[in-house]
């Protein structure tokens, strides 16, 4: 049971450790984390039901390709979209943090007042210290969650959707033309073994 902690410890006291516990990183580290995770749920979604649509004998001839097409579709713009917004939501909430709510939620003349209401228990430079590091949990926080609420809301259900059903239909016609090129070649197969 003490190899656990012993790991734990250790893993903690590493460099990449250090790095994932970071609070100035830590907001970079989530926000990786969940997009890295939604693009590659996404990316094997995608694969794995384009697949089954085409190949699944219970949807009927004349739609199976569109069907594939609108997965094929979905998947590839919730995985490009995904990227592109929970990038640029990050950048754009840092910038709104640092430039507007930092400066009038965390500043001097808070911390002072803060300071006076307190039973002055804690020095004035450690009181200072922990305001800065909840700051840092505040712009973390704002961060992960605009970039979760950026992803899952609003790419990928307001604007895929928009996007998605034109996009199918150009992958239908693929996926048709490949069907009947498979067609002609298994029929000139078929037709030269029977000559």
């Amino acid at each position: 049971m003490t190899k656990i902690p012993d790991f734990t410890n250790k893993f903690l006291n590493s460099a990449a450790g250090k790095w994932l516990t970071n609070p100035n990183a830590a907001a970079g580290t989530a926000v990786a984390i969940a997009t890295v995770s939604n693009l590659t749920k996404d990316g094997v979604n995608c694969a794995y039901y384009v697949t089954q649509s085409r190949n699944n004998k219970r949807i009927p001839d004349d739609q199976r390709e569109f069907v594939a097409g609108l997965d094929l579709a979905n998947g590839i713009l919730n995985v490009s979209l995904q990227s592109i917004v929970g990038i640029a939501i990050t950048k754009v909430v840092n910038k709104v943090f640092d430039n507007k709510l930092g400066p009038k939620y965390f500043n001097e003349k808070i911390y002072k007042e803060t300071y006076k209401q307190l039973s002055n228990k804690i020095k004035y430079e450690d009181f200072v210290s922990m305001m800065e590091k909840n700051k840092a949990a505040a712009k973390n926080g704002l961060s992960i969650i605009s970039a979760l609420v950026g992803m899952q809301v609003i790419t990928k259900r307001i604007i895929v959707p928009l996007i998605a059903t034109p996009m199918a239909t150009f992958f239908k016609n693929k996926f048709e033309e490949s069907n009947q090129r498979k067609a002609e070649a298994e029929k000139k197969i078929k037709n030269s073994k029977n000559d």
